[in-house]
């Protein structure tokens, strides 16, 4: 287990998918069980060490938005059996979390 354990953000039904290409700065392909879909990236960073092929992407699903045309938000990537948080909206959430433990 690692040693910082970060309370839940709340979030339902989270998936794994595999990792292809990222046709955009927003938008990432992957593999979720035996299909092939995008899902949003909130984070426009370049993140070229994280996002390879065949890397593990955790995912949630995008459904309660009303107009998304994704059906999956990746909020992160696991990278050496540790997920690395993408979404650059709770970054101050999950610290604040961190600063508390």
């Amino acid at each position: 287990m690692h040693p910082f354990t970060i309370k839940p953000l709340h979030l339902k039904n989270i998936q794994k998918g595999r990792f292809l290409e990222r046709p955009n700065r927003f938008v990432v392909r992957c593999v979720v069980g035996r299909q092939t879909c995008e899902a949003y990236l909130p984070n426009p960073g370049k993140l070229w060490e994280l996002l390879l092929p065949g890397r593990t992407l955790y995912l949630v699903e995008n459904s309660h938005h009303k107009g998304i045309k994704f059906p999956y938000l990746c909020v992160a990537v696991e990278r050496e059996g540790i997920p690395v948080l993408l979404h650059t909206h709770w970054t101050n959430q999950v610290v604040a979390q961190l600063i508390d433990q």
